[in-house]
């Protein structure tokens, strides 16, 4: 599903850095552009 991409996504882009880019970083900007409905 698009959810487990996203996640797996940020997973991987935290282990590229290094353990340094937190996968939470600027998560309610990506959430609101992957959910444009929600209210975050």
């Amino acid at each position: 599903s698009v959810v487990t991409a996203f996640c797996v996504g940020r997973l991987q882009r935290f282990a590229r850095s290094g353990f340094k880019r937190s996968p939470s970083e600027s998560l309610e900007h990506s959430l609101a552009l992957l959910l444009p409905g929600a209210h975050l």
